[in-house]
């Protein structure tokens, strides 16, 4: 499915307070933590005469979250989120995994995403204004068979403020389906494709979201979070949330052994004046990590020029980066070298190594005892005076 749609500006104030005559009786629904569609329920109210502002202001409570939880639970909403977001599935691994920025801080944003990904079946997204509901609802219904049209239409009818929405859903079978309600905030629409969709709301541009799309295509054959992440980079940069920069999270989640959903990577970034390129950095020093492996396992199958490529690949990814793993990467890239014969080149790559930790001589001869490359180092008095200095 291929969609865009645009609206009006509209302006929502989801908070309510109710006042009697002393201003410490002023009771906010957001700091309860709720956030009611109509607050016609709660009119009477505002009509209360109160004879003492502190002891009233607990049976106040009582009786607004009493009636709070006898309100429908679609008729709850969460605060607005002007948000541009990528979901996808890999048929070939089945992951799910979502890549997001709003201006709106969120903590722990995974949290709220969670219930929304599944592994093997599909994902889903609510934003613009989220009812969190919908993410269990939604994955639920994919697992009872139904299309991710099926799944939109059926959230649709039981939520009374779907037009409030921006909700996106892909399926196990590659089809994507997008809601940009009426009341959702220009720029807002989608851009979607076999096993993937990008949408977005209160953009700075029509840009943004098509940029998402072609650089998630662009990178067919990468692993499902780098294309994630080199979407959200690219919407980025096309233009991003109109009201700024605050909030970004990379989440991608796979089937454990037990058959339940398990975290592949997840990054959240709360607050940050340009929190995308945060989470890429964090997500580069990451890929290197995982590198590391690669590159051990290439150096224990003889596959010595693969590796020292692989580990020169990393180290020019990690940029200014000069905390782990760099200091990993170049003892790795030492070794290799030492072991292909670049005696020099290991010297220096050593010595970069020994500068980034106080103890890594400590570290290296405790390596050294079952590691013979490592041992032959050690035995090399000109590289260790070069190095360490004694």
């Amino acid at each position: 499915m291929d969609e865009s749609c645009s609206s009006k500006p509209r302006s929502r104030n989801l908070k309510m307070d109710f006042a009697s005559n002393t201003s410490e009786s002023i009771l906010r629904f957001r700091d309860l933590g709720f956030e009611l569609q109509d607050s016609s329920n709660f009119r009477f109210l505002q009509d209360v005469s109160f004879v003492g502002a502190k002891m009233m202001r607990s049976w106040i409570r009582f009786v607004v979250v009493s009636l709070v939880l006898t309100v429908p639970l679609q008729a709850q909403v969460d605060p607005y989120w002007s948000t541009f977001s990528i979901i996808a599935f890999d048929p070939a691994t089945g992951m799910a995994g979502i890549a997001i920025s709003s201006s709106t801080w969120t903590e722990h944003a995974s949290d709220i995403l969670t219930p929304g990904i599944s592994p093997g079946v599909g994902i889903i997204v609510s934003q613009a204004a989220v009812l969190p509901r919908n993410y269990a609802r939604g994955v639920q219904l994919l697992k009872d068979g139904k299309s991710a049209r099926e799944v939109i239409e059926i959230l649709k009818n039981e939520d009374p403020a779907f037009q409030t929405r921006q909700i996106a859903v892909v399926d196990s079978q590659g089809r994507s389906e997008v809601f940009s309600g009426q009341e959702n905030m220009t720029w807002a629409g989608n851009r979607s494709g076999p096993y993937f969709s990008a949408q977005g709301n209160t953009l700075v541009n029509a840009a943004t979201v098509p940029a998402m799309s072609e650089a998630f295509i662009s990178a067919a054959g990468k692993p499902l979070a780098d294309r994630l992440m080199a979407a959200l980079v690219a919407g980025n940069r096309a233009g991003g949330d109109a009201r700024g920069k605050q909030f970004a999270t990379l989440q991608v989640m796979r089937k454990g052994p037990d058959g339940n959903p398990v975290n592949d990577v997840v990054f959240d970034i709360a607050d940050s004046p340009d929190p995308v390129a945060e989470l890429d950095r964090l997500f580069r020093i990451h890929k290197v990590s995982q590198d590391l492996t690669q590159i051990r396992e290439l150096q224990r199958s003889g596959k010595t020029t693969e590796a020292i490529r692989l580990a020169e690949d990393a180290l020019g990814r990690l940029q200014d980066h000069r905390r782990q793993p760099f200091e990993s990467v170049n003892t790795a890239l030492a070794m290799l070298h030492y072991q292909a014969g670049n005696r020099e080149k290991a010297k220096q790559f050593m010595k970069t190594a020994a500068a980034v930790l106080p103890i890594h001589r400590t570290l290296f001869e405790r390596r050294a005892r079952n590691d013979e490359v490592a041992k032959r180092m050690l035995a090399d008095a000109d590289l260790i005076q070069f190095v360490y200095g004694k």
